[in-house]
């Protein structure tokens, strides 16, 4: 599974993700989108010199999570990212 990341070239940016969602205002900072109670880091790095990052998740070959719904949001340069959702549909 790829997540593509965009922000200004050299930002911190941290990956989570959640079975959940929901609708956290948290000031300048954006809105969290992620269900607090299911939510799990997932990554962190910096933003490309081109403005751009994209990191590859491995999903385990259990044929129980075809179907998962899995939510990801990003902390970019000071502020959450829009909601990203994908399912999982093949190992």
């Amino acid at each position: 599974m790829a997540v593509d990341l965009h922000g200004p070239p050299g930002a911190f940016w941290s990956v989570s993700y959640s079975t959940g969602t929901a609708s956290i205002p948290v000031g300048a900072f954006g809105t969290i989108y992620l269900d607090p109670a299911k939510t799990f880091h997932l990554a962190l790095g910096a933003v490309g010199p081109d403005g751009t990052d994209t990191f590859f998740v491995t999903v385990p070959a259990v044929p129980a999570l075809i179907g998962l719904v899995i939510h990801e949001q990003a902390f970019i340069d000071d502020r959450f990212s829009n909601l990203e959702t994908q399912t999982i549909t093949g190992l």
